[in-house]
This record gives C-alpha cells, sequence and structure tokens, in this order.
C-alpha cells in the first residue's frame, strides 16, 4: 500500500518465518517489487543494525493487547500482545530509525491508541494527525490512525466511517479504493 502512494524504497521488518514469507512472495508479485523488501528480524535488532537516521517514514500495526489473555496460536499472541514488543520498544527504535523531519504512522484500537499518545511523548513525539474509525455512523471510534512528529503542530483530527446505511461509507471507500478490486 506504501508503494502504490510514494515512489519510496519499503522495508518491512517482519520476525514471523511464516509471515516473512508470505510477504516476501507477496513482494515478488508486486508492481513495485523493484522498491519493495523484507527483513526477517525483530525491529529492534533491525534498529540496532541499521545506520541511525536511515528513514523518512516507519508505518507499524504493532501489538496492542496489554497483560490480557493470550491466544494459543503462538504467531497471533506475537503480533497481538506488547510483551513481544512493547509501544517503548517502538518508540526507541523510531527516535534512532527515523530522519529529524521523519514520521511514525500507527494504528491502534481507540484505549491503547490514547495511552500510545502520552508515551510517545516521552520520547519526544507528538500526535500532530489523528484518524478516528468508527464502524458505523452513531458510534464509537474503534481504532485510531495516528501521525507522530517531533515537532509539536496543531492537531488535525478526522473521522472515517467504515459503513454507511447501505455499504461502505464514501469516505472509506475514497481511502481504500486503491487497494481494493471490488471498489
Amino acid at each position: 500500500m506504501a508503494a502504490q502512494r510514494t515512489s519510496c524504497t519499503i522495508t518491512a521488518v517482519e520476525p514471523d518465518r511464516e509471515s516473512f514469507l508470505e510477504a516476501t512472495e507477496n513482494f515478488r508479485q508486486s508492481p513495485w517489487s523493484d522498491r519493495l523488501k523484507a527483513e526477517m528480524i525483530t525491529l529492534r535488532d533491525f534498529s540496532g543494525i541499521e545506520p541511525p537516521a536511515s528513514f523518512e517514514c516507519l508505518v507499524s500495526n504493532p501489538p496492542f493487547f496489554r497483560a490480557s489473555l493470550k491466544s494459543a496460536v503462538e504467531p497471533v499472541a506475537r503480533a497481538r500482545h506488547s510483551e513481544y514488543m512493547s509501544s517503548a520498544e517502538l518508540l526507541e527504535s523510531a527516535a534512532r530509525l527515523l530522519k529529524p523531519e521523519g514520521t511514525l504512522q500507527v494504528i491502534l484500537p481507540y484505549r491503547e491508541g490514547t495511552i500510545f499518545i502520552a508515551e510517545a511523548s516521552d520520547f519526544s513525539f507528538y500526535c500532530n494527525r489523528v484518524i478516528k474509525v468508527r464502524p458505523r455512523p452513531g458510534t464509537q471510534p474503534k481504532r485510531l490512525i495516528l501521525k507522530f512528529e517531533r515537532e509539536k503542530r496543531p492537531l488535525e483530527e478526522k473521522f472515517i466511517t467504515i459503513y454507511s446505511g447501505k455499504g461502505y461509507s464514501g469516505d472509506f471507500i475514497s481511502l481504500t479504493r486503491d487497494f481494493y478490486l471490488d471498489f
């Protein structure tokens, strides 16, 4: 998705072997394969070997469950639970890997996103944009799409509703049109 919207070279970091192999195959088949590569490594280890200030942007769908019951399926538990990659680990890696003007963009459940915003300030990252994603009109947001920068700016805030009364909303279709064949 990032390759569709930018002309950047994109490096994916994936510690799970099966997910890494799947990403590698997807990248190989992509029309943007010349700009995509995957590394089978943890973010912590990757940030330890990659030169500092190497990236313009980090995008993450980080683990978000904190001290909760884990899935019996180990890859699922690793992908969803913060003990496998904490907020601090993500923020430390972002602080090391991002260029001074670089951005960190994450998607989190609403509650965890509000906690992450507070934690990010301890690492001198400021939430400058938030997109609140709600499933249907009149419901509470379930996800937050957050953009962090090192310079504090006025907060940009937007709501997106996924479903309208008769299917996907116009905003959702506009946002995701390039990624779905059905639109």
